[in-house]
């Protein structure tokens, strides 16, 4: 599977769940968090919201800035459903081959109103997991992609921070695990 086509199916689960959370209570609702930064080709300060989703094989995280600049970090982790605290997920590429142990890759796209965007691919980096629950993911990460598709500045950026990623699925809950 392409960068681009797992993009564009990570951006259309990132809608469904939002959508589905979109009930009609009054209460806020909790939609975790991320911070962090981004160095190379762009720099900058990272903060928004983070969720969590898993099913029995794989789970990911999304780590979000909405707006008219905004952007999208998925994390990708195979095989295997929510790890539990002290697991550290390396970051690899997106396309095969991939390990047949734990391991993770993520999409980063960057965009603005009107203007199009800007998209990257893991190349390497770490994902670790400090607290693990049925309704919370929160640990740190480091990655560093590569650009990819048009409009894309060529070259490598890191990122590094931190996130307190809550469980996306309203009803029923994430699945209980470690």
């Amino acid at each position: 599977m392409t960068p681009r086509r797992s993009l564009a199916i990570a951006r259309l689960l990132i809608a469904a769940v939002l959508a589905a959370s979109c009930g009609g209570g009054t209460e806020p609702r909790d939609e975790g968090t991320h911070s962090g930064t981004v160095t190379g080709v762009v720099t900058g300060s990272l903060s928004g919201t983070a969720l969590f989703l898993e099913d029995a094989d794989e789970w990911s995280v999304t780590m979000s800035k909405r707006g008219p600049h905004g952007w999208n970090l998925t994390f990708r982790a195979f095989p295997g459903a929510r790890p539990g605290a002290g697991t550290v997920v390396p970051v690899v590429p997106p396309d095969p081959p991939r390990p047949t142990t734990l391991h993770g890759f993520a999409l980063i796209d960057e965009y603005f109103a009107g203007a199009g965007d800007r998209s990257w691919a893991s190349q390497a980096g770490e994902l670790r997991i400090t607290a693990s629950s049925p309704d919370r993911l929160s640990g740190t990460f480091q990655i560093t992609a590569r650009s990819y598709g048009e409009g894309s500045i060529p070259g490598d950026i890191t990122l590094t921070g931190t996130f307190d990623a809550v469980c996306g699925r309203p009803a029923p809950p994430c699945r209980a695990g470690p």
